[in-house]
């Protein structure tokens, strides 16, 4: 009887899983913000590629991409459409999230 192919995760899911054993080994674990922010943010978006582009075209900090419209983050080499809006979405959170944050930060409700 031949033998049954094992389904196998995509490349990018085995990545998360590599970090995610990072964080949770029980020798000498890690923190999140012990990873670089690649990792972080390939745990977030799942793309390791695209990521790297985006990083570079932002020129290493997201907040640079605040505003950026879609068909220009998909301009970007290795951003694809799913991923610019990924991204796109991501933005809009934290900037919702931010005015929050600040008033958690100066002790306001």
């Amino acid at each position: 009887m031949p033998r049954r192919k094992k389904n196998r995760r995509p490349r990018w899911y085995r990545r998360g899983e590599v970090i995610y054993q990072k964080l949770v080994r029980q020798n000498d674990p890690i923190t999140i913000g012990d990873l670089s922010q690649t990792e972080r943010l390939e745990l977030i978006f799942g793309q390791r590629q695209g990521i790297k582009e985006l990083l570079n075209y932002a020129q290493g900090d997201l907040l640079n991409l605040v505003g950026v419209d879609l068909k220009t983050l998909e301009m970007v080499p290795g951003v694809g459409p799913a991923l610019a809006a990924k991204v796109a979405a991501f933005m809009y959170e934290i900037g919702l999230l931010c005015p929050r944050l600040s008033a958690l930060q100066d002790g306001e409700k």
